[in-house]
């Protein structure tokens, strides 16, 4: 669900770090997920199924263990707990 910045502004959720998204300071989203790789298609590029990619991080995370976290990376203690996400939809929801 898309939230205007503001709105997780005034809910004291910095936009993308309650949920690891890291973002210049300041910064909105702008569409670093919307390039165009048909030319890279065209080439040759394959993808695989989703499915496939999951399976195989979870075997990696079962054999390997969960990488330790990024220096800079925000604390769990910091995420988004349950009852403020519930409140937070409360007001989106119509």
């Amino acid at each position: 669900m898309w939230v205007q910045p503001d709105l997780l502004m005034r809910h004291g959720l910095p936009l993308g770090m309650e949920f690891g998204l890291r973002l210049p300071d300041g910064s909105a989203p702008s569409g670093m997920h919307d390039a165009d790789v048909s030319a890279a298609l065209a080439e040759g590029l394959t993808t695989r199924p989703l499915r496939e990619t999951l399976a195989d991080t979870w075997a990696w995370l079962q054999a390997e263990g969960d990488p330790a976290p990024r220096a800079d990376a925000p604390s769990p203690d910091t995420w988004l707990d349950a009852a403020a996400e519930q409140r937070l939809l409360d007001q989106l929801s119509p």
